[in-house]
């Protein structure tokens, strides 16, 4: 990162932000607040593709800054940017500007309404409505493709004690944990036909269908090919997910037992998980059937008020119960849908090249 001092910190996002450019983030930050500089404007148009770790950088940021009474705001001149910060419902909180001199020039009796503020709802140019189309879709996409395995991939049939209607029902999220990974392990690989349908019930109204195939391969390998995708959806004709496994949460959640709900009709266990590395998401829940030890369904509820409800419908297939329907429910801000996706025609423990994953090409 390029910091420049002045009445403002002025302070230049680098082009690539992983796990140790957050870690910089926040020491750089604490840093700051120690040393009393407590107002910032954060150049965000060095930034390559925004992903989900530019997001954290900034809720970072603005909550190391608000919690010791700072003040942040945002330069880009990028219309890309603007539609994902839009998408992430910062824009909401934080003043976007097209230059540090009009972000500094705003008084605090101002900040609210910033005179030269750039919001994406008040900048709603025919360029930065088609960036919010394929925003759109595409954050629907990886939602919808990148999560289909997230509590299917280590289906598989369970010991008779624990389908029977006098299963053990426990309090203990380890244990809770720890049913969930502790599966027969002999899925190790599985192929299947993916039929994606969804249906926007905000601008702009689309209703993509999509057909492809699934892959995966222990541990946690999984790609989805698309046979045909339209125009505003390039770029995903192929889908390489790193995969929700219950025996990685721990390494990425704070998890806890949050009591029970109703679900389908009969209650399931619930678990809350909060990120140890904090992004979008103020926190998800996850609702586990105790009688058969299946997720069957998961609700992520962000910052911004959106929440996300994905169910499940499981069956056997091959000797294992596999997920072959996913539903989901978005309501996020800027743009709400339904989303479905069909699996069939499995074909477990198969061979398969190593190349069919995106991330061995690269």
């Amino acid at each position: 990162m390029i910091t420049r001092v002045v009445r403002w910190v002025l302070t230049d996002l680098p082009e690539t932000i992983d796990r140790q450019c957050l870690l910089r983030v926040k020491t750089t930050f604490d840093g700051h607040v120690k040393a009393g500089r407590m107002h910032h404007i954060i150049n965000l148009d060095r930034v390559g593709e925004w992903q989900n770790e530019a997001t954290t950088s900034i809720i970072t940021i603005l909550r190391t800054l608000r919690n010791a009474g700072g003040t942040l705001r945002l330069v880009t001149t990028r219309s890309d940017i603007r539609a994902a910060l839009s998408l992430a419902g910062l824009d909401k909180i934080l003043g976007v500007y097209t230059d540090e001199v009009a972000a500094s020039a705003v008084t605090e009796d101002n900040t609210a309404k910033p005179g030269r503020a750039l919001h994406a709802r008040e900048a709603s140019t025919r360029t930065d409505t088609q960036v919010r189309v394929v925003k759109s879709v595409r954050s629907l996409l990886t939602l919808l493709l990148l999560l289909l395995p997230s509590a299917g991939a280590r289906a598989a049939s369970i010991a008779q004690t624990d389908a029977s209607p006098g299963a053990i029902r426990t309090t203990d999220a380890q244990e809770i944990v720890q049913r969930l990974i502790e599966r027969e392990p002999d899925l190790q690989t599985y192929r299947a036909h993916v039929n994606v349908k969804i249906r926007m019930r905000s601008f702009p109204f689309l209703a993509p269908a999509l057909k492809g195939q699934v892959y995966f391969e222990r541990p946690g390998k999984y790609e989805v090919i698309f046979d045909h995708v339209p125009f505003y959806a390039k770029g995903f004709e192929r889908v390489y997910g790193d995969i929700g496994d219950p025996s990685d949460w721990y390494q990425r959640f704070q998890v806890s037992y949050s009591g029970q709900a109703i679900v389908s009709g009969h209650p399931d266990i619930v678990l809350t998980l909060v990120q140890r590395v904090r992004g979008m998401i103020d926190h998800e829940r996850v609702m586990v059937d105790p009688t058969t030890w299946h997720i069957d369904q998961m609700e992520w509820r962000y910052y911004n008020g959106g929440v996300i409800t994905m169910s499940q419908q499981y069956s056997n297939e091959d000797g294992f119960d596999m997920v072959i329907r996913q539903s989901a429910d978005i309501r996020i801000p800027h743009f709400s849908a339904i989303g479905e996706a069909d699996l069939s025609d499995y074909r477990t423990n198969v061979a398969i090249d190593d190349a069919t994953f995106a991330k061995n090409r690269r």
